[in-house]
């Protein structure tokens, strides 16, 4: 039995888009080229892995029962790939990091602070997210690394591993109609303007219910917290941001009446492009962040 890893790759994409057409598109390949590899795939197997009769192609029962072990040889050829690129990696002149603003700062800058040990001569240079996203900015190459949020479901050029979670909290500025209110509940948040923080806009696994019909978005959390300080409507922030205000009276936590006792955390994720060859420091700092070394207080 003879049978390649593009094959695999591409009846993986096919079964998990359901679609031929965008599993060609995903792999930069003409849909032909795609269609062949599975149906040569099947010849290899001796078994039909999708049913054709329909608009879409349907997964078989043999299909079904393929698909996890064909994912598994994809993951591992990946792995094994990347493993042998990292045995001729090079030190880089620079690295660019692209680092969710709502990330607390110690995550990044005790990482930093290895590498400006290991190498000193090594050119750090931060890439603003912006509205585009971390994922964005790896994918394009303006990023060797990122650092970032709520992302469930990453392209097939992504690599990651998660780091934990991290707390968000609902607030208002002290001098908000909300902010006396014990018990929030969603038709408070519905008729109340809310401040986005514009790069996790569309990224956000909130429920509906915590969404406001009439936002405002800003891509810095700075802009955001001055904005619900004066009044301007509430906010979702990460709790270490809003903590020092706290203490001033300045924003007011709310209290949601359906989550009681429920904290709202999100999934911290270390990102790159598994498509290019990762430099040594670039490797470096992925290495250490996954490390027990590391540690943010506001990181569960």
């Amino acid at each position: 039995m003879r049978y390649s890893l593009d094959q695999i790759e591409a009846f993986v994409l096919a079964a998990r888009h359901s679609s031929i057409s965008k599993a060609a598109r995903v792999l930069g390949k003409a849909q032909s080229t795609v269609s062949l590899a599975v149906a040569n795939l099947e010849i290899d197997l001796g078994v039909q892995l999708f049913d054709r009769s329909g608009k879409f192609p349907v997964l078989t029962e043999e299909g079904k029962s393929l698909l996890p072990e064909a994912e598994s040889v994809l993951f591992h050829s990946r792995a094994f790939e990347e493993h042998s690129l990292n045995l001729m990696r090079e030190v880089e002149d620079s690295v660019n990091l692209c680092v969710d603003e709502t990330l607390p700062a110690d995550l990044l800058v005790n990482a930093l602070a290895v590498l400006a040990d290991e190498f000193p001569h090594v050119r750090i240079n931060a890439v603003p997210p912006d509205a585009e996203g971390v994922t964005e900015k790896i994918r394009k190459g303006e990023a060797d690394v990122g650092l970032t949020v709520v992302n469930y479901h990453y392209p097939e050029d992504i690599g990651f591993f998660r780091l934990g979670r991290l707390r968000l909290v609902n607030v208002v500025g002290k001098n908000h109609r909300l902010a006396d209110v014990r018990l929030i509940r969603f038709s408070h948040l519905n008729s109340a303007r809310q401040i986005e923080y514009a790069p996790n806009v569309r990224r956000m696994p909130t429920n509906q219910h915590l969404e406001s019909s009439d936002s405002w978005s800003f891509c810095s959390y700075a802009a955001i917290i001055e904005a619900v300080r004066q009044g301007l409507g509430w906010a979702v922030l990460p709790e270490h941001l809003a903590e020092p205000y706290y203490e001033s009276g300045d924003l007011v936590r709310l209290q949601l009446e359906a989550y009681r006792r429920t904290p709202w955390r999100i999934n911290v994720d270390v990102i790159w492009s598994t498509r290019r060859k990762p430099g040594t420091v670039a490797w470096r700092f992925r290495e250490y962040l996954g490390s027990k070394g590391n540690h943010s207080a506001h990181i569960e």
